[in-house]
C-alpha cells in the first residue's frame, strides 16, 4: 500500500475497523494481557500518525497546486468536511 493509499478515507475508516475488531478480539479472551493491549494500542497509533502525516502533505500539495481563485471555490468544501469531522 503505497503513502497515497494511506491517505485515503476509505482506507482510514478500513484502519480503524481492523483495529476495533482486532481490540473486540482480544477483549473476549479471558486470558488477555495488558501488554497485549498496549501493543494493538501502540500499533494503531503508529498508523493513525502515518495517515495523518501523509493526508496534511497532501493537503499542503493540493493547496500549492491551486490557484487563489481555484482554492476559494474549494474552500467551503473542506471546511463543510472539517466542521463535519469535528462534530463526530
Amino acid at each position: 500500500m503505497n503513502g497515497q493509499d494511506q491517505a485515503c478515507p476509505a482506507v482510514r475508516l478500513r484502519y480503524v475497523g481492523i483495529y476495533q475488531s482486532n481490540i473486540r478480539a482480544l477483549n473476549a479472551r479471558p486470558d488477555a494481557t495488558r501488554s497485549e493491549f498496549d501493543t494493538l494500542v501502540e500499533q494503531f497509533d503508529k498508523q493513525r500518525i502515518t495517515v495523518r502525516s501523509r493526508l496534511l502533505e497532501l493537503h499542503s500539495q493540493m493547496i500549492a497546486a491551486t490557484t487563489e481563485a481555484e482554492w476559494k471555490e474549494l474552500s467551503p468544501y473542506e471546511q463543510r468536511l472539517l466542521t463535519e469531522t469535528e462534530e463526530r
